[in-house]
């Protein structure tokens, strides 16, 4: 059995700190075992793309270090694993992987693989969530540095920010049934989790050849606020400026700049010139764990 591990040393500000020790724990069960370790941005997706012939790919670091690998590996496919050493580890929330290196490890090799599906926005694929609007702004506007002294509270530091002027921006959502929509954010979800354990969408999950498209239609600050409640907190009450459903695919196009956050990471943006398509792409790879 052939196994490739893709670890990033910098995820969750670990250093290295359990690297070493899953890949000695790795080693253990797998014979057959190379190791690369990434440097920059990119060097996940480069080193899965060079061994898609691997039986199976391990990607240790956080969820943006899986979705270079998914990307690395698509669309020729494959079986991939997934080892949270990350900030957020939305992926390991959304499988309800054990606590601790060692069962994580095991549990990888002790489980069978499940076909699941993936999303895709233009040219890029996601495990998780495509978010364009305020938490696509927050993700561009956070600080780097200041993620690695405070973790998730510079999410909320950076989403401060863009509150008050996010509201008055707007898109167009068309959807695979034909609705059109206008809002001002819009989330689309492969998997439940959404910046860790609360299911922001209970009714999707990664083996389901769907998406959910949650919008953000208020016009308020304080109904943005509660939104941005929502997405991290199951909180009771009314959710009137919050609309969700299922779909395959919706094409979403604005004539002002929005920004694109894909499992956390930024992506790019939209404008009056450049629009994104949005899929669902099924039984697109195996995953263990």
């Amino acid at each position: 059995m052939k196994v490739v591990l893709i670890g990033n040393p910098a995820a969750g500000g670990a250093q290295g700190r359990g690297l070493d020790s899953a890949v000695h724990l790795i080693e253990n069960r797998a014979g057959n075992l190379r190791v690369f370790i990434t440097k920059r941005r990119g060097d996940a997706e480069r080193f899965a793309r060079a061994h898609q012939d691997a039986d199976l790919v391990i990607a240790a670091g956080g969820d943006g270090t899986f979705n270079e690998v998914i990307n690395g590996l698509m669309p020729a496919g494959g079986t991939v694993a997934f080892l949270p050493l990350g900030t957020t580890n939305v992926l390991a929330y959304e499988l309800g992987q054990p606590k601790g290196l060692e069962a994580q490890v095991e549990n990888i090799f002790n489980s069978n693989a499940r076909n699941i599906s993936l999303g895709k926005i233009n040219d890029r694929y996601f495990a998780l969530m495509a978010g364009i609007g305020f938490d696509g702004e927050t993700v561009y506007r956070l600080n780097s540095r200041l993620k690695g002294y405070v973790g998730k509270g510079a999410y909320v530091v950076s989403g401060l920010k863009v509150w008050q002027k996010n509201i008055q921006k707007t898109m167009r959502v068309k959807t695979d049934k034909g609705d059109i929509i206008n809002c001002r954010t819009a989330i689309l979800s492969n998997a439940s989790c959404y910046a860790g354990p609360h299911r922001f969408a209970p009714q999707i999950s990664l083996y389901e050849p769907k998406l959910c498209l949650s919008v953000f239609t208020g016009r308020s600050y304080k109904s943005l606020f509660m939104f941005a409640l929502r997405l991290v907190l199951p909180l009771p009450g009314s959710q009137d400026s919050i609309e969700s459903r299922k779909v395959r695919w919706v094409e979403i196009t604005s004539e002002e700049q929005q920004y694109i956050q894909v499992d956390g990471d930024y992506f790019g943006s939209i404008s009056a010139a450049r629009s994104a398509g949005i899929s669902v792409v099924p039984s697109a790879l195996y995953l263990k764990g």
